[in-house]
Order: C-alpha cells, then sequence, then structure tokens
C-alpha cells in the first residue's frame, strides 16, 4: 500500500497549490476536492500527473471447496 502525502502551499497572494503524492487514479481528485471544498475556492487550473494514469493493482483471492 502506498503512503498518500498532501502539499498545501498557499502563496502571499492567497492563491492555493496542492499536490498530492502516492495516490493513483482519480483518488488524488477526491482529496483535492475536499481540501477545495473546506478552502472554499474555486479551481483556476487543474494538472494531473502520471499517478493518475496508472491503474491501481487490484487481487482477488478465490477460495473454492469440494
Amino acid at each position: 500500500m502506498d503512503i498518500e502525502t498532501v502539499k498545501v502551499v498557499i502563496n502571499a497572494d492567497g492563491q492555493v497549490m496542492i499536490e498530492v503524492d502516492g495516490a493513483h487514479g482519480p483518488v488524488c481528485l477526491q482529496v483535492t476536492d475536499d481540501i477545495v471544498k473546506m478552502l472554499g475556492g474555486d479551481v483556476l487550473s487543474q494538472q494531473l500527473t502520471a499517478e493518475y494514469y496508472v491503474e491501481q493493482a487490484v487481487s482477488e483471492h478465490i477460495k473454492v471447496t469440494e
């Protein structure tokens, strides 16, 4: 399991930059959406990183009984 980290930078002019590391796929958007809602602001621009396009590996365990 990856560790997700969120970096929030507030510039002197009040502009906020949010960067998520360790979250793959749309999970990062869920994290940033919650933060944007808490801050009560509007998104001016959004740049998706390569991590957004990485699919999470899903494993399935099957137990067979006879």
